[in-house]
C-alpha cells in the first residue's frame, strides 16, 4: 500500500472529524426518538384523558375519519384532546401554527403514529 501523502492525512483528519461530528448528531437524533417512544402518548394513561379515550377509542374507530359521526364524537372529546395536544408536541394541534412549527423529529414521530392507526400494528 502507498503511503499517504501530507495533504492526504490532513484531508484524512478532516473527513474523520466529520464523520464523528455525523455520527454524534445521529446518536442524538436516535436518543431523542428512543425518548419520544418511551414518552409517546402516556398522558392518555391518566385522568382526564383515560376516562374520554376509554369511552371514544372504540367509537371512533368504528366510524368513517372526518364524517359527521366521527367529527362529533371529537368535539365530544374536546377538553381532554385539548389536555392532550398540549401535552404532545406531536400533534400539529400542539402548536400555535400547526405542522409549520413542526421539527423534522415531532413529523417523525407523527407520521410513526399515524402508521400505527392506520396499519392496526
Amino acid at each position: 500500500m502507498t503511503e499517504l501523502t501530507t495533504e492526504q492525512l490532513a484531508c484524512n483528519f478532516e473527513t474523520m472529524r466529520h464523520i464523528e461530528k455525523v455520527r454524534n448528531y445521529l446518536n442524538a437524533v436516535v436518543v431523542n426518538l428512543m425518548d419520544r417512544a418511551e414518552k409517546h402518548d402516556q398522558s392518555k394513561l391518566q385522568s382526564p384523558e383515560v376516562e374520554v379515550f376509554t369511552v371514544y377509542t372504540p367509537k371512533l374507530k368504528s366510524l368513517k375519519f372526518s364524517s359527521p359521526e366521527y367529527d362529533e364524537c371529537k368535539r365530544q372529546m374536546a377538553e381532554a384532546l385539548t389536555h392532550h395536544y398540549a401535552r404532545n408536541r406531536h400533534h400539529p394541534e400542539h402548536h400555535k401554527n400547526g405542522v409549520d412549527d413542526m421539527t423534522l423529529l415531532d413529523l417523525i414521530e407523527m407520521l410513526v403514529d399515524w402508521t400505527s392507526i392506520v396499519t392496526g400494528k
